[in-house]
């Protein structure tokens, strides 16, 4: 199953280290997993902890970026994280 995870950041907070916790369980289950994400804070958050790779995640710009990127993953599932 391929899922996105939406966000509007990655850096280090509560919503952050849950969606990391889930990200690892859905990797290691054998689903393809992305995360959008508006902006992120350089080498701090909690993905590397859980060893979600730096490929899996996407920064975007705008609607039109965001729209594209889910064209092309086409994903099965979309889970928005926003604020």
């Amino acid at each position: 199953m391929r899922i996105i995870f939406s966000t509007d950041t990655l850096s280090r907070g509560g919503k952050e280290r849950q969606m990391a916790v889930l990200a690892s369980y859905l990797v290691k289950n054998n689903n393809e997993l992305f995360i959008l994400a508006k902006r992120t804070e350089a080498g701090d958050n909690y993905f590397k902890e859980y060893q979600v790779n730096d490929n899996q995640i996407r920064i975007y710009k705008g609607f039109h970026y965001y729209k594209k990127i889910l064209n092309k993953i086409k994903p099965d599932l979309v889970i928005s994280w926003m604020q």
